[in-house]
C-alpha cells in the first residue's frame, strides 16, 4: 500500500470520526430522552422483549454495501495513485464510505436494541425505532388483537383505549416466535377480541389451540 493511501485513510478516519461524534451523539440523546420518559410507565417487570424484524434488513442491506466499498477500495487501483487528497473527492469518498456505513449499522443495532418491544407482567410496551412516540399497553386497555402473517415476520394490529377513553390503534412487528409469546400473554391476561390470520398457524388450529 502506498503513501497515498494511508493519507487518504487518515483523512477518511478524521470526517468518519466527526460524523461518529453527530451520529452517537444524537443516539444517546435520544436514548437518554427516552429512558427518562419511560420511567413513568408501570406494567410490572420486563419477562422478555422482541426485536424489530426491519432491523436485520436494513443491517443486512447496510452490511451488503459496506462490502461493496471495501471491495472496491481495494480493487481499484487507481484510488493510490490520485495526486493529493484535498482534489480527489471522489478518491476519498471510497475511503470514507465504508466508515460511516460500518458507524450506521453500530448506530442502528443500538438503537433496535435500546427500542425492543418489552413483555411484562402488567401488559406490554411497543416502542418505535424512528420514532419517540412509544405505547404502554396494559392488558385491560385491549381491544382487539389482529395478527397476520407478513413475509418471514408476523404483524400485531392492537387495537385499545387510551387512558380518557379513547379508540386508538398501533401495530408491531415480530418474529413468529416473540409474536406467538405475545400472543399466549394477552390470551392468558386479556378478554379482548383476538383475530389471527390463517397462514400464522400452519396446521389450522385457533387462536385458543396455541
Amino acid at each position: 500500500m502506498t503513501e497515498n493511501f494511508w493519507k487518504f485513510m487518515l483523512h477518511g478516519s478524521y470526517v468518519a470520526f466527526v460524523y461518529a461524534t453527530v451520529a452517537f451523539g444524537a443516539l444517546m440523546y435520544r436514548h437518554i430522552s427516552d429512558t427518562i420518559e419511560q420511567r413513568t410507565v408501570q406494567l410490572g417487570e420486563e419477562i422478555d422483549s422482541f426485536y424489530n424484524p426491519h432491523v436485520f434488513v436494513a443491517l443486512s442491506i447496510f452490511a451488503v454495501f459496506f462490502c461493496i466499498f471495501v471491495a472496491a477500495l481495494f480493487t481499484h487501483d487507481e484510488l493510490d495513485f490520485v495526486d493529493g487528497v484535498t482534489n480527489s473527492t471522489p478518491g476519498l469518498i471510497f475511503f470514507v464510505l465504508p466508515q460511516v456505513i460500518a458507524i450506521n449499522i453500530i448506530q442502528i443495532w443500538l438503537r433496535a436494541k435500546w427500542q425492543r418491544t418489552s413483555l411484562r407482567t402488567n401488559g406490554f410496551l411497543v416502542r418505535k425505532i424512528l420514532s419517540e412516540r412509544f405505547y404502554p399497553l396494559g392488558y385491560n386497555q385491549l381491544v382487539r388483537i389482529h395478527v397476520e402473517q407478513e413475509s418471514f415476520w408476523c404483524v400485531v394490529r392492537i387495537l385499545f383505549r387510551t387512558a380518557e377513553g379513547k379508540p386508538e390503534e398501533c401495530s408491531v412487528r415480530l418474529y413468529k416466535q416473540g409474536c406467538m409469546q405475545l400472543v399466549r400473554a394477552i390470551q392468558k391476561h386479556s378478554s379482548c377480541e383476538l383475530l389471527m390470520d390463517d397462514r400464522f398457524l400452519p396446521d389450522g388450529t385457533s387462536p385458543t389451540g396455541i
